[in-house]
């Protein structure tokens, strides 16, 4: 069902509520989605203002809180070497990334590499 505002002119639509021609493309205004239009909108509020109904306006929505939680490993677990042997400094593990100084087992900064915190 097309947006009661809407009307044909050849490829284009015309929108009586914004008084302005909008691609179909970009606007839903053939589907059953055209209630979503910001034109379609702001027509229905400016007519229920001059029916004399008032109008609610949605409240914004707060954005929910972010929480994050990682899931931190088992103490206990070590990195490796390449070779599968158990490393004895941060430099030695294939875990460990250099250029940032962090370990991607724990997922936390390294302070000292020669100390590894998965050691202790």
């Amino acid at each position: 069902m097309p947006c009661p505002y809407a009307e044909r002119r050849g490829a284009l639509i015309y929108c009586k509520a914004s008084g302005k021609t909008v691609n179909p493309l970009t606007f839903p205004c053939l589907s059953d989605r055209y209630t979503a239009c910001r034109y379609y909108k702001e027509a229905r509020a400016k007519a229920g203002e001059a029916a004399g109904k008032p109008t609610v306006a949605a409240a914004p929505r707060a954005a929910p809180a972010r929480v994050e939680e990682r899931p931190q490993p088992p103490r206990g677990v070590m990195g490796v070497r390449r070779d599968g042997s158990p490393p004895s400094a941060c430099s030695e593990c294939v875990f460990y990334v250099k250029t940032r100084s962090w370990c991607l087992l724990l997922g936390e900064k390294v302070e000292d590499p020669q100390r590894p915190p998965c050691a202790g």
